[in-house]
């Protein structure tokens, strides 16, 4: 699966009480994956409230009815009928239940779906693509409920969790090669990223801000942006950051360079993308947290050890 690296074999939102503060700049008004079907939503129904109620009520967890869901959801949003008037604490709750347990669902389905790509032939599935649209549909709910508490601080706990949510979902719809959306993502991922100018605190928003980084530059490259592209992972690959990411992260940051270096039109552009993975791994020196690393299977299996 892409995004290798990343553990996500825990749902990342766990206290529901926790989201509270407000997002910078405009709501993703996330748009709906085609297909989905809203065709049965009934008029009498009271809108978005109603739907998260009856959603965290349902024991249903079926994929194909979470999709029905989220199509309604999503519709709502991209109609805009949500912002006609602000969300009472209740309706909070509520809304905050529902994008829980949307993406708790996203987690169960990702993880079946990698458990059996892994013990069975691949077969064609739709499950990226409903795990893509659940966590979509959570993140947009999620930012209702911090843009109705504008009185609220945020707190580091609560952004780093934004944080995480918003690069996975970015990452999900990475996955299905659906850029609009994964632009949105990242976008928001952004407001509560930190760069290499920043004084890092919380490795887990360090973590998150270079993956972020990652996914950018990738996404900047398939959409024919070589030189954000470039430049974005160059970034990633700054000192400050290089010394609070682990092993982990570096593979997936040297197998992405690797990667993109496959899909170039000129050669210069491969050879330079290698570069960036080769230096990437020389510059790590020997020091008390990076003594007792391992060699990088990416380097191991072409004979390269950096420690040498």
């Amino acid at each position: 699966m892409p995004g290798a690296g990343r553990s996500e074999n825990k749902p990342v939102w766990r206290d529901k009480s926790a989201i509270r503060g407000q997002i910078r700049g405009r709501p993703l008004l996330f748009v709906p994956v085609e297909g989905d079907n809203t065709e049965n939503m009934s008029e009498s129904e009271e809108g978005l409230s109603f739907l998260c109620a009856r959603l965290v009520a349902s024991d249903d967890c079926d994929a194909k009815a979470l999709r029905i869901v989220c199509g309604k959801l999503g519709a709502l949003l991209e109609r805009g009928k949500t912002e006609k008037s602000a969300l009472s604490d209740d309706e909070c709750a509520c809304v905050e239940a529902a994008a829980v347990k949307l993406w708790n669902a996203s987690v169960a389905l990702r993880n079946a779906f990698t458990q059996h790509s892994e013990t069975s032939e691949p077969e064609p599935s739709d499950t990226p693509t409903t795990v893509a649209l659940l966590r979509g549909t959570a993140l947009a709910l999620l930012q209702l409920v911090v843009a109705a508490m504008p009185n609220t601080l945020t707190s580091a706990e609560v952004r780093t969790r934004i944080l995480s949510i918003a690069v996975a979902a970015g990452r999900a719809f990475q996955d299905i090669t659906d850029n609009r959306n994964a632009e949105g993502a990242f976008e928001i991922a952004s407001q509560y990223a930190q760069d290499e100018s920043d004084e890092f605190v919380i490795q887990k928003v360090v973590k998150e801000s270079a993956m972020l980084l990652v996914y950018k530059a990738e996404l900047m490259w398939t959409t024919s942006q070589s030189n954000v592209a470039f430049h974005l992972m160059n970034r990633v690959c700054s000192p400050r950051f290089l010394e609070m990411i682990g092993i982990r992260e570096i593979d997936v940051i040297a197998n992405t360079c690797i990667k993109l270096s496959k899909s170039v039109q000129h050669a210069s552009d491969s050879v330079q993308w290698l570069k960036i993975a080769l230096n990437l791994y020389s510059s790590i020196a020997p020091s008390p947290k990076t003594a007792k690393r391992k060699v990088c299977p990416v380097l191991s299996r072409r004979g390269i050890n950096p420690s040498r």
